[in-house]
């Protein structure tokens, strides 16, 4: 102890006597202060300690005396400065150091303690601290020699500086110093006597002047030798102006040598710029120092650097055209660009602190803060390998330009609201795509935005008191204000360093532990409040800024705004419950509100409301994510921590839906703070967070204490939180820290505020609106809706038990009329089944109904829905009904939902079972239970057996890659059935013998190679078995098997074969006509494997005859029934054996029968012995069965279409109009057209290129004229206009029977597509739903073949279209209601898949349909046919769902033509120069009158002219009507104004091509009753006589005074050259041009404007209410005033004067 260098003293009994205080030089610094302990070490030399131990100790004494022993080596002035500011104790003096040591007292024992469990959990919890009753002491740590260190080490190194720039100055002789160049060098691209500081002379600078202001000497300096340092420095940093620092890419090595060199000298000014910035950041006070002109020297340089170095570097890309080899040279010389930008960046932060500590001029912090906020919005690379030096290096500038930008905005609110415009007004800069656009990277989660995070740091820090409110209370007893002086501010953030410039502002507010409860329950409302409502106010200036713009632009347009604004919502959705952004709350709560009242108000767009709910959608499931973190973090916490523990109470309770009550003093928000303290406020992102914290609990605290069931608060709490607000580290002082609280229980916390805030508990509300919004008006709004509500329902499971009518809405918008709204119930009610599964077997019944939706996006979803529900559920019943659904979609039109069909099928039943791994005794449980739903299956009708014989077909082909595997399966499942098939005592469950036998006959048609022999002999029984009806079906589809199963065995009993035919001869007679075609096939086929056809001839021989026998008998002797019955049943069983047998082979044994035969073909003896039984003279019942069985002869041998005696029959058919017989032959035609239109897909499945055979079989089966095309094409052009006739005539079977031909005809190509195109249209619109579908497929078909031929028909379409609906349906509306539908939807629906063109030009023909000529207008009926017509017209037209906003501004452009320039001018003028009696005087000059005119006017009312004119001006309103109609259901007044903001931009102002071509959205609230109402109206006026005249002057009315028009009184017509400019365009005569000038007034005649009908931008009318002119003069219509038009006035007597002629030529009518 005697050798130590330091000075160690215990306390003793004495009390020393008090020491007189001396102010020290420097206060002591913190950090060497542990804890107010009297035992501190203090660093002095001491050569020699006397060690002294103290007996009994009685008191603590208040200071701790040091004394040096080394006085000779340090000042005599600092030796007394230190003696003076200690105290000793009152032990005696002594010249030699001593450490005091207290006796040893008797050791206390176990048994002394008491437990005290509430005062350790208090302390635990950071109880307050307990002090000493004296104040603490602290000792002070000579820092004298260190100071004077720094000082004389800055003076020296100045001082070395300046000698050097002396010798720079020549002498007398012309020479200079050679010893300067180690602190000057000679720049060769500046003037010759410039010179700049070395990179060492500017380290040493700077590392001196650091250490002098750590050291508190810095003030010593004098003024004039650091305004000297100044200039030099100065000097240094204007040799940047001279550089050239720009680079091209083709730049040889030399170039980028001299580069190279510039760069370094760039960096070397910049340097030279952080040593002037430390001068003036030094706190000096002298004004001089703060020189404007030198900062805006040190700015110009530092914007060069990043004008000509950083921005270029920044947007270099690799991929960019052009950049490739400048992209080379930053990549190679990365390390000297990587060095300039990181010296760049720290001049920008010394900036940012000059501007916080020193009051420069206003240009200067205007310059700081547009070169941050340039910074800020550079374009970074998206990828490391696109940056030539990594994204992250620049992302570290950007965030210092950041914090630089934070600390402006901290220290000036009078610049807070600018700082947010000009960030707001850059936001276009920033990229749009969600990856590219996030490179800010958080400690945890994902990356954000920087703006995103520079948003929330500002609301923030706008919520935190300000730095200039922070310091007058810091160190200062209320008692002693004058001691300000005295203290000096240690904040952590140098921010908050005192400055010499910006003095402290002395508020009332000051650090007060003894305060009234009262007065701090007011002074927190006075801090806490106005903070949290000014950040209320910049948050809302934000979101109001983003939302506004976002309302404005789509996802796809021009501007970013929307898609910025997702981007934002999720950046703050992404950081919210974190501890360091707690301002995400406050800025997505302001978001959802106005979200929210955005949904509230009715009269809001749709589009806005679509970006409401996906909003809200977003923040809901940011939501609901925070409550799963508060359920799924539990395990990540320390359960031993008491922190934990009363974190996991309050998520106790918010689990249970209790109110949190966090505001007291040792909750959730103690330990955010406790964190962010520990994080250390060097951070000014913590700083921020922390005073944004702690202002938003001051305001929690005041509303929960304002409450009347509030919780209780504690009294001092309130002063709590206003000293916490006042001073940053009270809370650290006066009370004990939490346990470390780590980063997860700071963000459990964080959360739980969160979720306690308006925010967190706006979920109900939020879930509440989407719920009412899914079932809206608007179809995009529930589809929106559902959407949203599908993402909250994946991130919350508990989201279905919260509302009970979550799932009928849903199941109601599976419902939906729009098939985007079904899709998305769709996919939500999947998601609902995930988490609720017992809701599938409630609701697969309405997705089976669903996959066979119109929509092909619904059918695939309820498609994937139904395999999942499958293979989810064991149910028979269930898997039968989805796998019927499923087989039904192999047959779908669209090609990828049948391909989903059938990949489904092969997954479900045939994988499950190739190269099975399990016992086979499993295997075959599963192949059983396979079995039997396949039986299930073909119980549901020919359909479903149809498609599962398509399906086994496609897996057992040999185009299948697993033919062999599949084949295996399958026979495998044909052995089972055979087992099933054979065992009469199977269980009830399992499926009967019938259904078993049919499933066998599917297999069979698929692929007999997957029989046996000994399986056919276990059919023969089923044969033989026929004593009653219920044993048909098996014996039929025994029949099936045999007739399959037999070509293709190799071999085959000749015996059982023979007892099988047999059977089925004896059987003939038996069976009904349902199994007859199976067995005669099957005889037949028999037949070819015996090669014995004797049977089978004699059979048909004998049938033949028997009914040849009774050809010249009277059978319609009502006796002889059983005779006619017999001779039906020889003709129906000939027919069929005439249609499948070819027994021209045998042709001698029927001639050696029938020997006056003289025909080839024993198809055609047939016929002739059947046709007599088709006369009129025999009974009606074997008229029927002959012409049947010549019709299903045909089938076979269709060369007897050609017979003239069987088309007669067939003619005298149809013009008997005998609905059964024409059933008969139509049936007939439509077998045969079936089978002719499979031979066509036979013969397309032959593929070409197989090589000769191949070739040549589909050339002959595809290409080859035949007896079959010959058949077809004779009954196309013979028959086709009665089938037409009969399917427009009903809408029973029979005509779906002829539709169903007329489509076959159409799919063949066998006549031209005008002949059946007009059909199909008009049956489109029948109520029989089948005929409907048959006609609009094959309508779709042939339109997208035959677009440009079809489109000339349809205005004969329509034509008959109406005249079925008058004629047939007995209804001529255009429109079907509840709900209403217009009739033509079909035709629209089917125009709306080709090209716009043909819309328009079908649009402008449909208008001209209706228009007319007066004279010749037909007037016949009580309605005249014309005005039906009429109707019919419009209101399709009023109700049609267009596809693009120029469709609708065409159309109202051609119905504003008819009324107010064509024959609307014509009917106006009639009815008042004939019914209105309206005189028109020329008041220009005085006329005669013309005497036809004269004669007219004096001439009495004809009613029947009356009449005419009323059914006129009746067609005319309702064309207006429509126009009207269409203008407010579209929206098109609306549209003018989003339109004209969306063209703000442009120069010319003008629509462009992509505002014509966007889908048009209907307009909320728009009643079709209304409209339909105003039709009915007008119709009914034409009933009466007074009708007709009130309707006449009605329509005069309409077209003289335009209601919807106020006229500017400055409206000089360019805004109707504007809407007639924009009808042209919509109409496809021109094309909106972007670039060309204004219109130019050189061509204007001076003339009149003509009124103009136009709509506006896109679709204004032009008759919007002008501002200014609210009570204006409603426009004239047709006749406006002005030069050059009439000007008529309607007087009392009926008389119009006009003032001057028109120059048109109209009568003044446009």
């Amino acid at each position: 102890m005697d050798k130590a260098d330091v000075a160690y003293r215990y306390p003793t009994p004495e009390t020393p006597p008090p020491v007189p205080k001396q102010a020290p030089r420097s206060p002591i610094p913190k950090r060497e202060q542990i804890n107010g302990s009297v035992h501190e070490a203090i660093a002095l030399k001491s050569p020699k300690v006397v060690v002294k131990r103290s007996q009994t100790p009685t008191r603590t004494p208040t200071k701790v005396p040091v004394v040096s022993v080394d006085n000779h080596t340090r000042h005599a002035t600092a030796t007394q400065q230190t003696s003076a500011a200690l105290e000793d104790f009152n032990a005696p003096k002594s010249s030699n150091p001593a450490i005091l040591i207290p006796a040893l007292q008797k050791p206390i024992q176990r048994a002394d303690y008491q437990e005290f469990p509430e005062i350790d959990r208090d302390v635990s919890n950071g109880r307050k601290r307990k002090r000493d009753a004296e104040p603490r002491i602290n000792i002070i740590v000579d820092q004298q020699q260190k100071a004077d260190a720094a000082l004389q080490n800055l003076q020296s190194t100045i001082y070395e500086v300046f000698e050097a720039e002396d010798n720079l100055q020549p002498d007398t002789s012309g020479a200079a110093y050679a010893d300067t160049t180690l602190h000057f060098l000679q720049s060769a691209y500046n003037d010759a006597d410039t010179h700049v500081l070395t990179r060492t002379t500017q380290n040493r600078l700077e590392n001196a002047i650091q250490k002098a202001v750590s050291a508190s000497s810095f003030g010593e300096i004098p003024v004039d030798d650091l305004l000297r340092v100044q200039k030099i420095c100065e000097s240094t940093i204007s040799s940047i102006e001279a550089l050239s620092l720009e680079i091209s890419g083709d730049a040889g090595e030399g170039d980028i040598a001299e580069w190279l060199q510039q760069l370094e000298l760039a960096e070397n000014g910049l340097q030279a710029g952080r040593v002037l910035l430390r001068t003036m950041t030094a706190g000096r006070e002298e004004k001089q120092l703060y020189s404007e002109d030198t900062l805006n020297i040190a700015l110009e340089s530092l914007e060069k650097v990043i004008e000509k170095v950083v921005r270029p570097v920044v947007e270099a890309r690799k991929s960019s055209p052009g950049s490739s080899g400048v992209f080379e040279i930053y990549s190679k010389e990365k390390k000297a660009l990587t060095a300039l930008l990181h010296m760049a960046s720290r001049v920008m932060r010394l900036l940012g602190d000059l501007i916080v500590k020193v009051d420069v001029a206003e240009t200067v912090v205007f310059k700081v803060e547009a070169l941050s906020t340039q910074l800020i919005f550079f374009e970074n690379a998206y990828s490391e390998k696109d940056s030539a030096l990594g994204t992250q290096r620049f992302e570290t500038m950007r965030r210092g330009a950041m914090d630089v930008l934070a600390k402006i905005f901290a220290r000036n609110q009078e610049q807070r609201q600018s700082i947010f415009t000009e960030i707001l007004s850059s936001l276009e800069k920033l990229p749009v795509t969600r990856q590219s656009a996030r490179q800010f990277k958080m400690p945890e989660g994902k990356p954000i935005q920087l703006v995103s995070a520079l948003l929330m740091r500002l609301v923030q820090t706008s919520g935190s008191r300000s730095v200039k409110s922070k310091r007058s209370h810091e160190a200062k007893p209320k008692e002693d204000p004058s001691s300000d002086q005295e203290q000096t501010d240690e904040s952590d953030d140098e921010s908050e360093a005192p400055s010499p410039v910006k003095k402290s502002i002395n508020t009332n507010f000051v650090v007060d532990d003894d305060l009234d409860p009262n007065d701090a329950i007011r002074d927190l409302r006075q801090l806490a409040m106005p903070l949290q409502m000014s950040a209320w106010k910049d948050a809302s200036y934000v979101v109001n800024y983003l939302v506004q713009r976002a309302l404005t632009s789509t996802k796809t347009g021009d501007q970013p705004y929307r898609n910025l604004l997702d981007i934002f919502t999720e950046d703050f959705i992404s950081v919210l419950g974190l501890p360091d952004w707690p301002a995400a709350e406050m800025l997505l709560r302001v978001l959802c509100t106005q979200m929210v009242i955005i949904m509230d108000d009715e009269k809001r767009p749709v589009p806005a409301k679509n970006l409401a709910l996906d909003l809200m959608g977003i923040i809901g499931s940011g939501l609901a994510d925070l409550q799963t973190y508060i359920s799924g973090a539990r395990k990540t916490l320390d359960p031993q921590s008491k922190v934990t523990a009363g974190l996991l109470d309050l998520a106790g309770d918010l689990d249970d839906g209790e109110d949190l009550d966090i505001n007291y003093f040792r909750g959730p928000n103690r330990v955010v703070l406790e964190y962010l303290h520990s994080q250390g406020l060097q951070d000014p992102q913590s700083q921020t967070a922390r005073g944004y914290l702690l202002s938003q609990w001051g305001k929690g605290v005041l509303e929960s204490m304002n409450k009347d069931d509030g919780p209780e608060t504690a009294e001092e709490f309130p002063m709590q939180l206003r000293n916490m607000i006042l001073d940053s580290d009270w809370l650290h002082n006066e009370y004990d820290a939490f346990e470390s609280v780590t980063n997860t229980q700071a963000r459990y916390a964080s959360t739980l505020i969160t979720l306690t805030l308006p925010l967190g508990k706006a979920l109900p509300k939020i879930l509440t609106t989407l719920i009412t919004a899914m079932t809206g008006q608007q179809p995009t709004l529930r589809s929106r809706s559902l959407k949203s509500v599908s993402d909250l329902l994946t991130k919350d499971d508990k989201l279905l038990n919260r509302n009970k009518a979550f799932i009928n809405s849903i199941i109601r918008c599976t419902q939906d009329k729009s098939a985007a709204v079904r899709d998305s119930a769709l996919i939500l009610l999947s998601k609902c089944f995930d988490k609720k599964p017992e809701l599938e077997e409630q609701t697969y019944p309405l997705i089976i109904s669903l996959s066979d939706d119109e929509s092909i996006m619904v059918r695939k979803h309820a498609m994937k829905i139904l395999k999942e529900i499958y293979l989810k559920n064991a149910s028979q019943e269930i898997r039968s009904a989805i796998a019927a659904a499923l087989m039904l979609r192999v047959k779908d039109l669209e090609d990828s939902v049948s391909e989903i069909a059938r990949q489904s099928f092969e997954e479900l039943w045939i994988a499950p079972f190739r190269n099975s791994k399990k016992d086979a005794v499993q295997t075959r449980l599963d192949l059983e239970n396979q079995v039997s739903l396949i039986a299930k299956t073909t119980q549901r009708g020919e359909s479903a057996v149809a498609v599962l014989e398509t399906l086994l077909q496609t897996v057992l082909s040999p185009q299948s890659k697993l033919a062999s595997a599949n084949f295996q399966v399958c026979k495998d499942m044909v052995a089972i059935m055979f087992d099933g098939l054979i065992d009469n005592e199977a269980p009830s469950d399992r499926p009967s013998q019938q259904h078993l036998a049919e499933a066998l006959s599917v297999f069979a048609k698929s692929e007999p190679r997957l029989f046996v022999n000994s399986q056919l002999r276990l059919l023969q029984p089923y044969l033989t078995n026929l004593s009653t009806t219920d044993n048909l079906p098996i014996y039929n589809s025994a029949v099936v098997i045999f007739c399959h199963v037999l070509p293709s065995l190799p071999s085959v009993e000749h015996d059982l074969l023979k007892e099988v035919a047999g059977t089925l001869v004896t059987s003939v007679s038996k069976i009904t006509k349902t199994e007859l075609p199976d067995t005669v096939q099957c005889l037949w086929v028999i037949r070819g494997v015996l090669k014995d056809p004797e049977r089978i001839v004699r059979v048909m021989v004998s049938l033949l005859m028997g009914a040849n026998a009774h050809k010249d008998k009277d059978l319609n002797d009502e006796s002889k029934g059983a005779e006619l019955r017999k001779v039906s049943r020889y003709i129906e069983i000939a027919g069929w054996f005439g249609k499948i047998c070819n027994f021209d082979e045998q042709a001698a044994d029927f001639r050696a029968r029938f020997p006056s035969w003289t025909g080839k073909t024993v198809s055609g003896l047939i016929v002739d012995l059947i046709y007599p039984f088709t006369r009129q003279k025999y009974p009606r019942a074997l008229r029927e069965t002959a012409l049947e069985s010549i019709a299903t002869i045909c089938q076979g041998w269709p060369q007897h279409y050609l017979r003239a005696d069987v088309s007669t029959s067939f003619e005298l058919v149809f013009h008997n109009n005998d609905t059964k017989l024409e059933h008969i032959v139509l049936n007939g035609f439509l077998m045969f057209f079936h089978s002719e239109e499979k031979r066509s897909e036979t013969g397309a499945e032959i593929k070409a290129g197989a090589g000769k055979e191949k070739g040549q079989e589909r050339l002959a089966t595809s290409f080859q004229s035949s007896d079959n095309d010959a058949g077809a094409t004779t009954i196309a052009q013979k028959f086709l206009p009665h089938i037409l006739r009969i399917a427009l005539a009903t809408t029973d079977d029979l005509a779906l029977t002829a539709t169903q031909v007329i489509a076959s005809i159409s799919r063949q190509g066998l006549v031209h597509p005008k002949e059946c195109g007009p059909a199909l249209v008009a049956l489109e619109t029948s109520t029989n739903k089948t005929i409907a579908s048959v006609a609009y497929e094959e309508h779709k078909i042939v339109h997208t073949k035959h677009e440009s031929m079809f489109e000339k028909e349809y205005m004969k379409a329509v034509q008959q279209a109406f005249k079925y609906q008058q004629d047939i349906l007995k209804d001529p509306r255009g429109v079907t209601l509840n709900p209403v539908m217009p009739k033509l939807k079909p035709l629209f629906e089917v125009l709306k898949s080709g090209t716009g063109k043909v819309r328009k030009r079908f649009l402008a023909n449909i208008c001209a349909r209706i228009d007319f000529d007066l004279p010749t207008l037909d007037l016949i009926g009580d309605i005249p046919n014309p005005v039906l017509f009429a109707r019919f017209v419009i209101e399709n037209l009023s109700f049609f769902d267009y596809a693009r906003v120029d469709e609708i501004l065409h159309l109202v452009a051609c119905l504003e033509r008819m009324v107010i320039r064509g024959t609307g001018t014509v009917v106006a003028h009639a009815i008042e120069l004939e019914i209105l009696k309206v005189e028109i005087v020329e008041s220009s000059q005085q006329q005669e009158p013309d005497p036809t005119t004269q004669l007219l006017r004096e001439q009495p009312l004809d009613a029947a002219r009356v009449r005419h004119l009323a059914v006129a001006s009746a067609i005319l309103t309702m064309v207006w009507e429509c126009r009207t109609h269409l203008r407010h259901l579209w929206g098109l007044q609306k549209a003018a104004v989003a339109a004209k903001s969306s063209t703000a931009n442009n120069a010319n102002g003008k629509t462009t091509v992509k505002d014509l071509n966007k889908p048009p959205t209907k307009q909320p609230f728009v009643s079709s009753d209304k409209h339909l109402d105003k039709i009915a109206a007008i119709i009914a006026l034409l009933q009466t006589p007074e009708g007709h005249l009130t309707q006449c002057k009605s329509f005069a009315e309409l077209l003289s005074v335009d209601n919807e028009v106020r006229v500017s009184s400055n409206n000089d017509g360019g805004e109707d050259d504007e809407d007639a400019e924009l009808a042209r365009q919509a109409a496809g005569y021109d094309t909106p041009d972007e670039d060309a000038d204004g219109a130019s007034e050189k061509g204007s005649t001076g003339r009149g404007r003509k009124r103009k009908g136009g709509v506006g931008v896109p679709g204004t009318p032009s008759g919007k209410k002008r501002k200014g002119n609210v009570g204006a003069t409603p426009k004239k219509r047709g006749r406006p005033v002005g030069s050059g038009k009439k000007n008529l006035n309607l007087g009392v007597n009926g008389s119009r004067s006009s003032r001057s002629a028109s120059g048109d030529g109209d009568g003044g009518w446009d």
